[in-house]
């Protein structure tokens, strides 16, 4: 499967991405931008970071539900009760499990943002704002991404 997703097909870089299930995945991308990726299961979809963008897609069905750009490059994805937290250069989003972004947090960092706990109303993190090691903590309201 093509996770880039068909409009992707016209660029020449390749990568190919293998899950903990030993399934090979195809993305297609303009340009590197980020030494990070990441493929996870979340029940029947498949959640991807790669390069500047995070795919979501569903394993059943061989959909995308979601081919979102990202600001600068993908960091990382995080799970947490029936959401997905996508981490990148600047900021946070929360996707639904349907592909659906709730909301996004940017200007928690200038060079990449962490999660390091959940708690049942609030996201504790850190960004880099000064690299290297230049990393201050954030709290963020779970529901709607604001931050404390």
């Amino acid at each position: 499967m093509i996770i880039s997703g068909n409009d992707s097909l016209a660029l020449k870089n390749i990568e190919y991405l293998v899950s903990d299930e030993k399934m090979v995945y195809e993305i297609r991308y303009e340009y590197k931008t980020s030494p990070f990726n990441d493929i996870k299961f979340f029940g029947n979809k498949l959640a991807v970071g790669y390069q500047e963008y995070f795919y979501l897609i569903h394993t059943d069905e061989n959909t995308l539900l979601l081919k979102l750009k990202l600001d600068f490059y993908f960091g990382y994805i995080y799970f947490n009760a029936n959401y997905i937290y996508v981490a990148d250069a600047f900021g946070i989003f929360c996707i639904s499990q349907d592909g659906e972004v709730l909301w996004h947090t940017d200007g928690l960092a200038i060079d990449g943002v962490v999660i390091n706990n959940f708690t049942d109303d609030k996201i504790f993190g850190e960004g880099e704002y000064d690299p290297p090691n230049g990393w201050k903590p954030f709290i963020l309201d779970i529901k709607t991404g604001f931050k404390f």
